[in-house]
């Protein structure tokens, strides 16, 4: 009923007596043998149904495809174009779910350029932040609420930013205001701010940023930035006390990575280093929409 040296055969058969297994297997080392055999068989098909399965219903959940979000600016989709550069393309995409139709190549944020970062930053977002604090050995974890939007260049908070760094107002080709609320477990204490953007543009891949609320430090602050081939939004800024060096990429057009250090104004030494998730905030109204269109 069983055949010997072929356990998978087990299956099959559905005899399990004792008396049918001592007949082919006399020995209990025997047994044992083909006991371990029966096992790992069953754990060879449990393995490949596993991987059937995730091949089958992971792989139509892959990322947006370029042809799906192309447009004048190949970073920027259909969606965030009929909603605005802050309207949200909907709670799927934060996780580059599609339908089986939509798959093909992996969005990508290379070749962005600085203008269609901004744009689409504008919204509103869930930023989750690990802070490690290398000097006191410890771990900071904080939960911000931010949104970010759009600011005229004449308002009178960019005439005031420009005026107070002493810089010409007419060199700000864009300008954006971010609002943030959140909670850290440092000292159980909220977190909350606003702080005025204003960018100046020297080449099409570098500038200035200026900011009347810093990141390391709750100053004015100006920053170098650069926009990298890959589509990384690079700032370096030198405060009263600190240095900072912060990385933004988008990794699809819902969620946004952080990466962010802080070192000695000489720059030998690194006090602090934190990774931030950052995920668009869907609307009641974006997410009827995104029902429709599926």
């Amino acid at each position: 009923c069983i055949p010997p040296k072929k356990p998978v055969g087990v299956l099959a058969c559905g005899t399990f007596s004792l008396a049918n297994l001592r007949r082919r297997y006399p020995t209990d080392r025997q047994l044992l043998t083909m006991r371990v055999q029966v096992v790992t068989s069953l754990l060879l098909v449990a393995a490949s149904a596993c991987q059937a399965f995730h091949t089958t219903a992971a792989y139509p959940l892959g990322l947006r495809s370029t042809k799906a979000l192309q447009t004048s600016s190949p970073a920027v989709g259909p969606a965030l174009r009929q909603r605005g550069a802050g309207g949200a393309v909907g709670p799927r995409m934060v996780f580059g779910m599609e339908t089986a139709e939509d798959v093909g190549e992996v969005w990508s944020p290379a070749g962005m350029d600085v203008k269609t970062f901004f744009d689409m930053s504008i919204g509103e977002w869930k930023s989750l932040r690990s802070s490690h604090n290398i000097a006191f050995s410890m771990l900071e974890e904080v939960t911000t609420d931010m949104v970010i939007e759009d600011v005229a260049i004449d308002s009178d908070e960019i005439k005031m930013l420009c005026k107070n760094q002493k810089v010409d107002i007419d060199k700000v080709i864009l300008a954006s205001k971010v609002s943030w609320d959140g909670y850290s477990d440092w000292d159980d204490k909220e977190i909350n701010g606003t702080s005025t953007f204003a960018l100046l543009q020297e080449t099409p891949t570098t500038g200035k940023l200026l900011r009347s609320v810093g990141y390391a430090e709750e100053i004015p602050a100006a920053s170098d930035w650069e926009m990298t081939e890959r589509g990384e939004f690079l700032l370096k800024t030198n405060y009263d006390m600190v240095a900072a060096e912060e990385s933004f990429t988008f990794k699809t057009p819902n969620f946004r990575l952080r990466v962010s250090s802080i070192k000695t104004q000489g720059g030998r030494g690194i006090t602090t280093c934190s990774l931030s998730t950052e995920v668009r905030q869907t609307s009641k109204e974006d997410k009827k929409e995104d029902k429709k269109d599926d």
